[in-house]
């Protein structure tokens, strides 16, 4: 679908095959805005996402196994990544809810039997189901939580798509995407389907749309001659895509005169005009735009306009089957889509770390208060020492395992916000080891006795009782990493 090269995934996967409508909008749903000022008065907003590997009836589906040759988990985090780095700077987050596997060959083998071209024989692939049979299955199957999770957007997986890679489907609550389009823009731009987006490719050469031709004028002060067609007059906000800020663009699939464009440089050199005999205005953002369908080189990227983000929120506002499904607030952000948090007794090992979803960028702050485990989202009454990063990581990071959160620290998401939450201060871990310093002098000084203390040492509920009188720091060295230090004045042996 998006970012394509003349390889096997250009000829056989390349293809969007969700159908733009061509009605017109429903009355004080959109603005068709195209100013950030606009954007900034929408509210911040959480969908979860569920993602479905199809594999065929007898492939292995445990990830775990050697065997295993089907998409992984790692794949999935780094789809999730590029899906929040494209729709968070429109205040639209998108929360991991986990990856399932289905063994069905039927919907793991599809083929979109309209799309025979000469680089996509339909004879060559006999045994692939058409792709709508397969969506009407999954649709049928909406109330069964083993192929359809409720109250989310759910992302099925191809093992092969023949003549198309990607669909936004399900009354815009589902998207199936081919293997190879899952870490690319393919999944950006079903999802986008499924905000209310449509193609950006409304003009002439259209061959899914023909009658959808989008004028190049911008000048909304333009209006229709009823005695003359061919007088240019302004008609973005009902032709095309519905968004003024994206230009009027041919369709550029594939890349033949007179839609022609450098793939090199995005830049169009066709020759083409409108419907009206305009010549086409075309800028490489417009190339690049996600919902285009400039295949050639790097000439379709993650990129959205103004009008296009304001166009996504005014659609969920207006769809009460998005809106359903909304989270009630941002906390699941801020939980773990995988690990388990340590609250007492033996240390636990790395693998079940608590683990953040990538795409983000975290930084883990210092805090203080008894939170064994974490605070609850929305008690921000802890102690935090700004100045005391734990950890960070950055948006862009690939190292998934990596992204954990740290004892004695609270999160802060930048995409999100400046308020650190979720204080996580648990001081019930054993030490691995410590250190006893005493204060000769009886105050604090440099002169010092310092003795160096093993596990059992350390962790002796005697420790203690059995110091001489004197003024001490009890350090003690947690398996995290952290170190805990105690004054203590022992007055006497009792004490």
């Amino acid at each position: 679908m998006l970012l394509l090269s003349g390889n096997l995934f250009a000829q056989y996967d390349s293809v969007c095959v969700t159908q733009d409508s061509n009605a017109p909008d429903p009355a004080g749903v959109y603005s068709y805005a195209t100013d950030s000022g606009t954007l900034a008065l929408f509210p911040q907003r959480l969908f979860r996402i569920h993602f479905w590997v199809l594999l065929e009836d007898n492939d292995i589906t445990d990830m775990d196994n050697p065997n295993y040759t089907g998409v992984t988990e790692n794949d999935v985090l780094e789809s999730i990544a590029l899906i929040n780095q494209a729709f968070n700077q429109f205040q639209l987050f998108f929360k991991y809810d986990g990856v399932s596997v289905i063994n069905d060959s039927s919907l793991a083998l599809l083929i979109n039997e309209a799309g025979q071209t000469a680089s996509c024989q339909i004879a060559d692939w006999p045994n692939h189901t058409p792709y709508g049979q397969a969506l009407s299955y999954i649709n049928s199957q909406a109330n069964n939580p083993d192929v359809v999770k409720p109250d989310m957007f759910n992302m099925y997986i191809m093992k092969q798509g023949i003549c198309f890679g990607g669909v936004a489907f399900g009354n815009r609550k589902r998207q199936m995407v081919s293997k190879n389009g899952l870490t690319k823009l393919n999944v950006v731009h079903e999802i986008a389907h499924s905000l209310g987006l449509r193609h950006t490719r409304g003009g002439e050469g259209n061959d899914y749309d023909p009658g959808e031709c989008e004028h190049v004028t911008r000048d909304e002060t333009l209006l229709e001659d009823p005695n003359d067609s061919l007088v240019p007059y302004f008609n973005a906000r009902t032709r095309g895509d519905y968004v003024v800020d994206t230009g009027a663009i041919p369709d550029f699939y594939p890349n033949t005169a007179p839609y022609n464009y450098d793939p090199a440089t995005c830049s169009y050199i066709g020759d083409a005009t409108d419907c009206q005999g305009s010549q086409y205005v075309i800028f490489p953002e417009d190339m690049m735009n996600a919902m285009g369908n400039a295949h050639d080189g790097d000439c379709t990227q993650a990129i959205f306009t103004f009008g296009q983000g304001i166009r996504m929120q005014e659609t969920i506002t207006g769809s009460s089957n998005l809106s359903a499904m909304l989270a009630s607030d941002l906390s699941p952000l801020y939980e773990p889509y995988k690990g388990i948090y340590y609250n007492s007794g033996a240390p636990l090992p790395p693998e079940d770390n608590p683990l953040f979803q990538p795409g983000f960028t975290y930084e883990f702050v210092k805090c203080d208060g008894y939170y064994p485990q974490p605070s609850d989202y929305y008690d921000t009454s802890f102690y935090v020492n700004y100045l005391n990063i734990i950890s960070n990581y950055d948006v862009n990071e690939t190292n998934y395992n990596a992204i954990t959160h740290p004892n004695h620290s609270a999160i802060r998401i930048s995409q999100v916000g400046s308020t650190p939450r979720k204080c996580y201060d648990n001081n019930n871990a054993l030490a691995t080891k410590g250190m006893v310093t005493r204060f000769n002098d009886g105050v604090y000084n440099y002169n010092t006795t310092a003795t160096e203390k093993n596990a059992n040492e350390i962790n002796d509920p005697n420790l203690i009782n059995d110091l001489s009188p004197g003024l001490y720091i009890i350090r003690k060295d947690k398996p995290d990493g952290s170190i805990e230090e105690q004054p203590i004045l022992k007055e006497n042996n009792d004490d």
